[in-house]
C-alpha cells in the first residue's frame, strides 16, 4: 500500500493486489488451468477519508483446457469496469435512498 500526492495536493491511496507465482485458476469446467499472460488493470474505489483509493492488479489470462485463452473475473468488479463493485452501488441513483414524489 503507498501514498502519493501530486502537485495540486491530490492524495491517492494504492492498493497492489497480487497472486502468488505458479498459481492456476479454475476455468468454465472447473479445471485448474496455468497463467497464459497477464494485464496490469486499476479500478476506482470508495475513497478512503480524503484519499481516493486504487487497488490495481497484474489479472491473469489462462490457458484453458480446450486450448483457448480466456481472462480471469476478478471478484470485486464488473469485467471492462473501471471502478469496484462498491463503488458502483455508491454511485448508484437507486442506492442514494432518495425517491422521487410521483403524482
Amino acid at each position: 500500500m503507498t501514498f502519493s500526492r501530486d502537485e495540486l495536493a491530490h492524495s491517492e491511496l494504492h492498493l497492489p493486489i497480487d497472486s502468488v507465482s505458479g498459481s492456476r485458476f479454475l476455468d468454465d469446467a472447473n479445471e485448474l488451468c496455468p497463467v497464459h499472460d497477464t494485464v496490469e488493470r486499476k479500478w476506482q474505489h470508495l475513497s478512503f477519508f480524503e484519499h481516493t483509493c486504487y487497488p490495481y492488479c497484474a489479472v491473469p489470462h489462462i490457458t484453458t483446457a480446450d486450448v483457448k485463452t480466456r481472462t480471469i473475473a476478478v471478484l470485486w468488479a464488473r469485467s471492462e469496469s473501471g471502478f469496484t463493485l462498491l463503488f458502483e452501488a455508491w454511485r448508484s441513483p437507486s442506492s442514494s435512498g432518495t425517491r422521487r414524489a410521483t403524482k
